[in-house]
């Protein structure tokens, strides 16, 4: 009886001293995929309203870096700096439009870990736009406009480009032998993508969605 105690007390030993070694600070990098659109609003100017549908499904590329601080066996907290290819899709009869829009992204993510090498996030994003173009296209004409000259064709129509873009994420994430990752999340955003220059004219709906899959490696 007295052996299999102090062998019973050797591995409790060994198994504290293991959770003991472990990093509370982790980083990592990872890249993916993504899929985005605008959700559906409405245009109103001079009291007539006109609806709009952006919420084809666009699919573009992010990479993002981060660091992971535990604050126990079950909770941590994990900043991130990411870039993000994000738009939306547009098409009635023979036109159509595509939205690009890029994105510096920092979401700040709440971690829960309701078991060994499986995390659930969740938590505020902030993003910055550093790109935006639009192509059009009728028939066997097309337009594509970028930069300084998608803002000009926003403000001849009385409208703007918000820069800012204010999200929630939420995700699940797996290390595979603590490690390799493999995760999946959507990002829901709160405000209009493309806004109002004038006072007469308001835009509703036009918010971001968009779902990312990816893989990485913890360091």
């Amino acid at each position: 009886m007295m052996k299999k105690i102090l062998i019973l007390i050797a591995a409790l030993a060994i198994t504290i001293g293991a959770k003991a070694q472990e990093k509370p600070f982790t980083y990592g990098l990872k890249a993916g995929m993504n899929l985005s659109h605008t959700t559906s609003g409405t245009t109103k100017i001079l009291g007539e309203t006109q609806s709009y549908n952006a919420s084809g499904t666009a699919i573009g590329f992010f990479a993002s870096g981060h660091f992971n601080y535990s604050f126990g066996e079950f909770v941590g907290i994990q900043p991130e700096l990411s870039f993000s290819m994000q738009g939306a899709k547009e098409s009635e009869g023979n036109f159509s439009s595509s939205l690009t829009f890029n994105y510096i992204n920092i979401p700040v993510l709440f971690e829960v870990k309701p078991m060994e090498n499986l995390s659930i996030f969740v938590g505020p994003q902030v993003g910055f736009n550093i790109y935006r173009s639009m192509t059009n296209k009728k028939g066997d004409e097309s337009e594509t406009l970028s930069g300084s000259d998608f803002d000009d064709r926003l403000k001849a129509n009385d409208s703007k480009l918000n820069s800012f873009d204010f999200a929630a994420a939420v995700g699940l994430q797996y290390a595979i032998v603590g490690k390799y990752l493999i995760s999946a999340r959507y990002n829901i955003g709160f405000n209009t993508v493309i806004g109002s220059n004038a006072d007469e004219l308001s835009v509703s709906g036009g918010a971001t969605r968009v779902f990312q899959f990816g893989f990485g490696y913890q360091f």
